[in-house]
């Protein structure tokens, strides 16, 4: 299994893409091998004439500095796919490249599809044997590979990893409190009948301790719901059935905060293929507060 997708770079964010190029493409993929693909611009091609470059940076990166990045790996490459003509003809045989894609983790800046159009110029200057009349250049996600993405994360093959979220501070707890301050009513007297936090400097605390994990827990949904539908539903899926059985649980006695929210994030990592662990723990928090706010979760003292 790869590490988490959220956390690839270098080599392994190659073994993925082409995981997912060969998912696309089947046999009509060629992967060039590292010793030659390094030096020639490519790393694969698709016999309909697309060529598969792939960057991702070692560490996390501001968008201008990722866009230099891209833009410099763009010009570098699309440099080796013009310098070694000889070398590409005999591999490209008679395949005609019509687009040459970067693969990326993350797009930077719009500028950068200009560069990629006057880099595209540059090729189709040049008078290549392997390059068609109509020639691109373009940076794309793994967003363009949904269908693919889907295949190796259904089946926890890879794990998802959201890293791209900011995590709430102070000022957004007391802000989303203000606007929200009876749900955050609902939240504390149901909390200060447990022994543990009947002291009121102690629940306000915990109060915002467990507010800051729903505001990162829903940003976290927020944006598998934009990236990763499918996990999205799936999550969301789980989240409702588990809503439903907690009036019962309540009545019998048997909910408590630790135990719901335990079993919850087990639950999504068994039901949710391809959510990173960690990923889940946090839903998993981010859910009881917010059935301990609109639902009837009231646990037990």
């Amino acid at each position: 299994m790869f590490k988490s997708v959220g956390l690839l770079s270098g080599d392994d964010w190659q073994q993925y893409v082409i995981r997912l190029l060969a998912l696309r493409y089947g046999f009509a993929l060629v992967e060039i091998p590292d010793s030659y693909s390094g030096d020639r611009g490519l790393e694969a091609y698709s016999l309909d004439g697309c060529a598969y470059q792939c960057y991702a940076p070692e560490q996390q990166l501001k968008i201008a500095d990722l866009y230099e990045a891209q833009r410099r790996k763009v010009s570098d490459d699309i440099g080796k796919f013009i310098n070694n003509r000889e070398d590409l003809a005999k591999i490209l045989k008679n395949v005609q490249i019509s687009k040459w894609i970067l693969v990326v983790p993350r797009l930077s800046s719009f500028k950068l599809n200009q560069h990629c159009k006057i880099q595209a110029q540059k090729v189709l200057d040049a008078q290549l044997p392997y390059v068609a009349k109509q020639f691109e250049v373009i940076v794309v996600s793994e967003a363009h590979f949904p269908v693919e993405v889907e295949q190796l994360l259904t089946p926890g093959i890879v794990q998802l990893k959201i890293d791209a979220t900011v995590s709430a501070g102070p000022e957004d707890v007391t802000k989303w409190s203000s606007e929200h301050s009876g749900l955050v009513s609902v939240l504390d007297s149901k909390l200060k009948p447990l022994p543990a936090l009947q002291a009121a400097d102690q629940r306000e605390l915990f109060v915002k301790d467990l507010l800051t994990l729903y505001l990162d827990g829903s940003n976290t949904l927020e944006h598998l719901k934009r990236e990763y539908p499918y996990l999205y539903e799936r999550v969301e899926s789980a989240k409702a059935h588990r809503a439903r059985t907690l009036r019962v649980d309540c009545v019998i006695g048997k909910a408590t905060i630790n135990d719901t929210r335990s079993d919850f994030g087990q639950e999504l990592e068994s039901q949710v293929k391809g959510l990173n662990s960690a990923d889940a723990d946090l839903l998993s928090y981010a859910a009881v507060a917010e059935w301990l706010m609109v639902c009837p979760l009231t646990p037990k003292a």
